[in-house]
């Protein structure tokens, strides 16, 4: 009888204590629901569950082998991004819009041999001397190899943080100054980038394509459209400062040759010249990104592009045939890029499709730092239109955070300079990024509403 009694009013001691071991797990379930999510309150603001009132019976001897329930422990402090600890709100920020072309337009100018007639009939006592006609200066307009497709800009459609993502980029060049007069464009690009070393160092491909000027050039033509693959491009980055409010990325771009060569002819067929692609480009660069909080973001992005051994150039002057006449080689190029934006709209459903929006305004200067390259001969001359160029120009736009892990941004470039110093007249665009692995989790914190 005395063992039953034991038995009861120890079963109900235990009552609180099983209550209390509950309830740290059962709140956050509730609390940390499909579209709510907050901190455990305090442990001294938490109600204590009350025990039941135990029936009278005799007391039982304190059991010194059972030990109170652990105390959950102190939640992290939460930054404004909803983030506890890590580069915070700076996963968060949006890519660089972008803007550039890069094309080179080179004049190849060719004087044709004197054609020597026969002397008219003597009509006096001098004799008659034969006539020479000199021969015709031929001229034509044709793009650098590999320039009829957009060269790659390191900064555009990215950002300073190393990031897992796929994307994909759309944009209409009005009036490229290309061959024999102005051209309109459509670029495409396919590319992924993904991350390793915790994070700090990525590796990213780009694979660019277009609608554009058919590389073939005939002497007098318009020009015909034609489908072209791009010099695809890698892109190194690593972080030299990592943290929430400011992000520091050192790189290098590699420019691989598998654009097209340029031919220009004769409507007849016969063969002026080609320009070979086999220039590789190599651009070292220095970027950093601001988020000094859950709103603002800037990033500005410093690069310098250098031409590491030209492209072969096989001209035929004479009409014996085409021959290796040397090499021309891409100026090198200094371009400095900042992005301003602010996030004007964010959700408060986590569930929602559209959870953010912002604009942003760009700047970009694009120049050459060297001389053209030109190739001459005793009847001919290859050289750029323009030796110098001076680019400024300006982009604006908005970006769309769709869900956490895929972002929708919408903007136009235009010129700020004269036409010597335009690659277009204006540009329209559109990036798609989707993120994945360590960096869709980190958005997915980062971008969270509490």
């Amino acid at each position: 009888m005395r063992a039953e009694a034991l038995y009861r009013t120890s079963a109900w001691t235990l009552l609180p204590v099983l209550v209390a071991a509950l309830t740290p797990s059962a709140v956050p379930a509730q609390i940390f629901g499909r579209s709510q999510r907050c901190c455990p309150c305090p442990p001294s603001e938490c109600p204590t569950p009350q025990a039941a009132p135990s029936p009278a019976k005799e007391p039982t001897p304190p059991d010194s082998s059972r030990q109170p329930p652990a105390e959950e422990p102190p939640a992290l402090p939460m930054l404004a991004s909803g983030v506890s600890g890590g580069r915070g709100v700076a996963y968060s920020s949006p890519n660089m819009f972008g803007e550039f072309f890069g094309f080179q337009s080179l004049q190849f100018t060719l004087q044709l041999p004197s054609t020597t007639l026969p002397p008219p009939p003597q009509t006096s006592g001098v004799p008659p001397q034969p006539i020479v006609v000199p021969g015709q200066i031929v001229r034509v307009t044709v793009p650098s190899a590999g320039g009829v497709v957009e060269r790659t800009k390191i900064s555009e459609d990215n950002n300073p943080l190393p990031r897992d993502r796929v994307f994909f980029t759309y944009d209409f060049f009005s009036r490229v100054p290309f061959a024999n007069g102005d051209f309109d464009a459509h670029g495409f690009v396919l590319g992924f980038e993904k991350t390793f070393f915790d994070r700090l160092a990525s590796i990213e491909v780009r694979i660019p394509f277009a609608s554009t000027l058919d590389p073939d050039v005939v002497v007098d033509s318009a020009g015909a459209r034609d489908g072209e693959l791009g010099d695809v491009h890698l892109t190194l980055k690593g972080l030299l400062c990592a943290g929430q409010v400011l992000n520091v990325a050192v790189g290098l771009g590699i420019g691989i040759p598998t654009g097209p060569d340029t031919r220009f002819a004769f409507g007849n067929g016969t063969q002026l010249g080609r320009i070979r692609n086999e220039s590789v480009i190599l651009t070292p660069y220095v970027a950093y990104l601001i988020t000094p909080d859950d709103r603002w973001f800037f990033q500005n992005w410093f690069q310098v592009g250098f031409d590491t051994n030209g492209n072969p150039v096989e001209l035929n002057p004479t009409f014996a045939g085409v021959s290796g006449v040397g090499r021309l080689n891409h100026q090198t190029v200094l371009q400095i890029d900042a992005q301003l934006g602010y996030w004007i709209y964010k959700s408060g459903d986590n569930c929602g499709c559209l959870r953010a929006l912002a604009p942003f305004l760009e700047l970009h200067y694009n120049t050459s730092l060297d001389n053209a390259d030109s190739i001459s001969g005793n009847n001919f001359s290859l050289a750029n239109v323009n030796n110098r160029f001076d680019e400024l120009n300006l982009s604006t736009g908005v970006v769309a955070q769709i869900g956490n892990n895929c972002t929708l941004a919408m903007g136009a470039a235009f010129p700020l300079k004269n036409e010597s110093n335009r690659s277009f007249d204006y540009q329209l665009g559109i990036r798609a990024n989707i993120f994945f692995g360590p960096t869709a989790r980190e958005r997915n914190r980062a971008t969270f509403v509490p």
